[in-house]
């Protein structure tokens, strides 16, 4: 299977509120032996990244420019989300948020990413139908993702945490429901393997259920009960039956690393690192 690793295991700088540009985490993914990657555009609403301005495409050059000379291929990006690290607390936050949405694909399909993923809205808490969530899902992400299927970018949908309380799509079964609800090949799945730890004790038969529907991964461990975004075998996630079950649909994407191992490691140790968890994504391989 193709190994890949998320640009944030080079986005974040110790002491610092600055980002390291795409195009640099790409040299350094390329340097310690990825030869995939997985764009993590999320950060782009918090105004870093250098992505957020009027000039945008410079940076997005720079990021095209070193896939082409290290021969890097760019197979998922990820797409923004509300969440803890993202400001959206004023009307204004929310407006640059969903501007930024729209920016986020067009990055992506400058460097030309064929998977971007997203999360569905799980309206925790809400007591609604599956057809009812879904409905709202529909509602606040089809002209997102139309804009993205007419610049050539597919769309994945991801599972999500379970937290205090399950949502919709916290269950694969909710996942598929969503998914069919577009009857289109190019809206597909996106397994992250440490939010079903927290839900399934064995992913097996969710990994088969998602079938040929799954196109992105983001592959990290945790203990059960906190999404910890661990590299493999650092938690409790049975690798064995993951890996059985994609060989056994077939799965034909990458093995896309989401871990936070190099968040707050100084720059010198995070090649040592991002080495470490390519590593383990070829023990992955193994199994």
């Amino acid at each position: 299977m193709k190994l890949s690793g998320m640009t944030l295991l080079y986005r974040d700088i110790r002491g610092s509120n600055e980002k390291m540009p795409i195009s640099d985490a790409l040299r350094r993914l390329s340097g310690v032996g990825f030869e995939y990657a997985d764009l993590n555009l999320v950060m782009i609403c918090n105004r870093v990244l250098g992505l957020h301005g009027d000039d945008w495409k410079v940076e997005a050059e720079k990021i095209a420019l070193a896939a082409e000379e290290t021969g890097i291929k760019i197979a998922q990006c990820h797409l923004p989300f509300k969440g803890k690290k993202v400001k959206c607390h004023t009307p204004e936050d929310l407006e640059f948020y969903y501007e930024m949405f729209y920016r986020a694909i067009d990055v992506a399909a400058f460097v030309g990413v064929p998977w971007a993923v997203i999360h569905p809205n799980t309206l925790k808490g809400k007591n609604l139908s599956d057809d009812e969530c879904a409905r709202i899902n529909h509602e606040e992400n089809d002209r997102y993702i139309e804009y993205a299927l007419n610049k050539n970018i597919n769309i994945a949908y991801e599972n999500m945490t379970l937290g205090n309380c399950a949502g919709y799509c916290t269950y694969v079964d909710q996942l598929v429901h969503l998914i069919d609800s577009y009857s289109d090949d190019r809206i597909g799945a996106c397994l992250d393997t440490g939010h079903a730890n927290m839900v399934y004790d064995d992913q097996y038969e969710a990994v088969l259920k998602l079938g040929h529907r799954l196109h992105c991964t983001h592959i990290n461990d945790n203990l059960g009960k906190d999404d910890l975004h661990l590299p493999p075998f650092s938690g409790t996630v049975k690798w064995e039956t993951v890996m059985k079950a994609l060989r056994d649909i077939n799965y034909s994407g990458v093995l896309n690393l989401e871990i936070g191992l190099n968040n707050e490691a100084p720059d010198n140790l995070k090649d040592a690192g991002a080495k470490y968890a390519l590593e383990t994504l070829r023990s992955l391989t193994t199994l």
